[in-house]
């Protein structure tokens, strides 16, 4: 989890596989990837995926900080 000016970047990657289709199509196929998407969206955040086959998945989800 990293910080910046005005939001919160949480990652999680893999040196795995990685998707030989398009990861955004990966995406819609299973339950767990979705479920991440939906959730990302019900707090306000930016849900990204990046996979390359043979270099891991990257997934990634980006807050704006609200004011206290």
């Amino acid at each position: 989890m990293t910080e910046e000016s005005g939001q919160w970047t949480l990652a999680v990657a893999d040196d795995g596989v990685g998707m030989g289709q398009s990861p955004e199509l990966s995406a819609q196929q299973g339950f767990g990837l979705t479920s991440m998407r939906q959730r990302a969206s019900a707090i306000g955040g930016d849900w990204q995926i990046e996979s390359k086959p043979g270099h891991g998945t990257r997934v990634s989800v980006r807050m704006v900080k609200r004011a206290a």
